[in-house]
């Protein structure tokens, strides 16, 4: 099977601590079923890393007839810019059903995979500006 590498952000307009906090609320609230995001299905574990970067480790796949979606294994990463920072998506996605996946994957739905992953990762963006926005009233 072939891995196909991503990395992908998008930049916040807050403060680097309160992003952290808010994405690990964010996460949270997924793990709780509180958050769902459309057909994706996502795992998160723990946060962590050493300051300047927080990277939370995930794994996106379908809620249904996932052997024929592509699987995202990665981290979602907020580095901090002065009082900004960047929400990142990094890691790699498995197109589905082997090297015929792979191939089509390369030719016909050639960036269906990326455009979804960035659709997720904004998002999440969104979503951790409401929580940073909501914790700060």
């Amino acid at each position: 099977m072939s891995h196909v590498p991503i990395e992908m952000y998008v930049p916040l307009t807050i403060v680097p601590a309160h992003a952290r906090e808010a994405a690990q609320r964010v996460l949270q609230r997924i793990a709780a079923n509180a958050i769902s995001y459309h057909a994706l299905k996502l795992t998160a574990h723990p946060g962590g890393g050493v300051e300047p970067r927080w990277e939370f480790p995930i794994t996106l796949m379908a809620r249904t007839a996932d052997r024929f979606f592509p699987t995202f294994e990665g981290s979602l990463i907020v580095t901090p810019l002065g009082e900004a920072c960047e929400l990142w998506l990094q890691g790699a996605y498995t197109p589905p059903l082997g090297r015929i996946g792979s191939h089509f994957d390369a030719t016909v739905l050639r960036g269906a995979a990326q455009s979804s992953l960035r659709s997720f990762l904004q998002s999440f963006a969104d979503d951790v500006k409401l929580a940073a926005v909501s914790s700060e009233a």
